[in-house]
Protein backbone atom coordinates (compact mmCIF):
# COMPACT_ATOMS: atom_id res chain seq x y z
CA UNK A 1 0.00 0.00 0.00
CA UNK A 2 2.34 2.55 0.94
CA UNK A 3 2.42 6.02 2.17
CA UNK A 4 1.07 7.45 -1.01
CA UNK A 5 -2.12 5.57 -0.50
CA UNK A 6 -5.46 7.45 -1.48
CA UNK A 7 -9.18 6.64 -1.24
CA UNK A 8 -9.03 7.11 -5.04
CA UNK A 9 -5.99 4.62 -5.08
CA UNK A 10 -7.42 2.54 -2.71
CA UNK A 11 -10.72 2.42 -4.68
CA UNK A 12 -8.84 1.66 -8.00
CA UNK A 13 -6.99 -1.53 -6.51
CA UNK A 14 -9.82 -2.76 -5.12
CA UNK A 15 -12.13 -2.03 -8.18
CA UNK A 16 -14.37 -0.30 -5.93
CA UNK A 17 -16.34 3.14 -7.25
CA UNK A 18 -14.94 5.97 -5.78
CA UNK A 19 -18.49 6.98 -4.53
CA UNK A 20 -19.13 3.58 -3.20
CA UNK A 21 -15.96 4.14 -1.52
CA UNK A 22 -16.35 7.52 -0.06
CA UNK A 23 -19.70 6.32 1.49
CA UNK A 24 -17.82 3.72 3.21
CA UNK A 25 -15.82 6.14 4.89
CA UNK A 26 -18.53 7.90 5.82
CA UNK A 27 -20.22 5.22 7.70
CA UNK A 28 -22.23 2.78 4.92
CA UNK A 29 -21.52 -1.15 5.31
CA UNK A 30 -19.83 -2.19 2.53
CA UNK A 31 -21.21 -4.93 0.15
CA UNK A 32 -19.51 -8.67 1.31
CA UNK A 33 -17.12 -8.71 -2.24
CA UNK A 34 -15.88 -5.42 -2.05
CA UNK A 35 -15.57 -6.14 1.83
CA UNK A 36 -13.60 -8.99 1.13
CA UNK A 37 -11.06 -6.72 -1.45
CA UNK A 38 -10.35 -4.20 1.04
CA UNK A 39 -9.95 -6.66 3.43
CA UNK A 40 -7.13 -8.13 0.81
CA UNK A 41 -5.91 -5.21 -0.08
CA UNK A 42 -5.45 -4.02 4.07
CA UNK A 43 -4.03 -7.79 5.23
CA UNK A 44 -6.74 -7.34 8.27
CA UNK A 45 -9.96 -9.37 8.41
CA UNK A 46 -13.18 -8.38 7.44
CA UNK A 47 -14.46 -8.64 10.82
CA UNK A 48 -11.76 -6.35 11.91
CA UNK A 49 -12.74 -3.56 9.21
CA UNK A 50 -15.94 -3.95 10.32
CA UNK A 51 -15.77 -3.78 14.16
CA UNK A 52 -12.09 -3.12 14.82
CA UNK A 53 -11.75 -6.49 16.69
CA UNK A 54 -10.19 -9.33 15.03
CA UNK A 55 -12.01 -12.38 17.10
CA UNK A 56 -9.33 -15.16 15.44
CA UNK A 57 -7.00 -12.87 17.47
CA UNK A 58 -5.78 -12.95 21.44
CA UNK A 59 -6.63 -9.13 22.65
CA UNK A 60 -3.33 -8.21 24.48
CA UNK A 61 -5.24 -6.92 26.53
CA UNK A 62 -7.41 -9.27 27.98
CA UNK A 63 -5.69 -11.61 30.34
CA UNK A 64 -4.96 -15.24 29.34
CA UNK A 65 -7.02 -17.95 30.60
CA UNK A 66 -5.58 -21.26 31.82
CA UNK A 67 -8.43 -23.00 29.96
CA UNK A 68 -6.93 -26.59 31.51
CA UNK A 69 -6.95 -25.20 35.14
CA UNK A 70 -10.64 -23.99 34.32
CA UNK A 71 -12.09 -27.15 33.03
CA UNK A 72 -10.29 -28.91 36.34
CA UNK A 73 -12.02 -26.80 38.49
CA UNK A 74 -15.56 -27.60 36.44
CA UNK A 75 -15.07 -31.10 36.68
CA UNK A 76 -14.21 -30.79 40.70
CA UNK A 77 -17.48 -28.85 40.93
CA UNK A 78 -19.54 -30.90 38.96
CA UNK A 79 -18.20 -34.22 41.12
CA UNK A 80 -19.15 -32.31 44.37
CA UNK A 81 -22.16 -31.67 43.02
CA UNK A 82 -23.01 -35.90 42.19
CA UNK A 83 -21.57 -36.68 45.10
CA UNK A 84 -24.01 -34.32 46.91
CA UNK A 85 -27.13 -35.56 45.40
CA UNK A 86 -26.60 -38.57 45.48
CA UNK A 87 -25.56 -38.55 49.79
CA UNK A 88 -29.07 -36.90 49.19
CA UNK A 89 -31.19 -39.35 47.44
CA UNK A 90 -29.36 -42.22 50.00
CA UNK A 91 -30.56 -40.12 53.34
CA UNK A 92 -34.18 -39.65 51.89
Amino acid sequence: MGNAATQGSVADACDIAQASMSRYISGRIPKAQELYRLSVYFGVSMEWLLTGVDSRKPDVNEPSVDYRRRDKDILKTLRKIVSELESTTEDS
